[in-house]
């Protein structure tokens, strides 16, 4: 991952034109986002900071929505790979740790014939 400075040559910092253009266009074509603009900005900071655990009252400030319902029900969406991960979760929780191709794997330890018995 590549490095984006904050500053220009001259130290000081870029104008909020420039901080688009320079720093946070390319860091989410890096990251696989597309060209973003301000508004989209804002919907990807508050999706990131959901799926990242943050409470939306935090999210809710951040982004200075007078309402809760604005951020959760406009700004936030699920990222794909959250969906995938709640899915795996539950898998878990209702039936035990399984393997990439989904078979579970303590019921495959308990169904295997003990080591003393598939010696030669």
């Amino acid at each position: 991952m590549s490095s984006f400075r904050l500053f220009d040559r001259h130290r000081l910092p870029f104008r909020e034109s420039k901080m688009l253009t320079r720093v946070l266009q390319p860091a989410a074509i890096e990251a696989g986002l597309g060209r973003v603009t301000w508004h989209q900005f804002r919907h990807v900071h508050s999706s990131l900071l959901n799926d990242l655990g943050v409470p939306a009252k935090i999210a809710q400030e951040q982004l200075g929505h007078a309402s809760i319902s604005t951020t959760l029900g406009i700004y936030t969406h699920v990222v794909d790979a959250s969906h995938r991960s709640a899915v795996e979760a539950v898998e878990e929780k209702l039936f035990g740790e399984s393997d990439a191709n989904g078979r579970n794997l303590a019921d495959e330890l308990e169904s295997a014939a003990p080591a003393s018995d598939s010696v030669n």
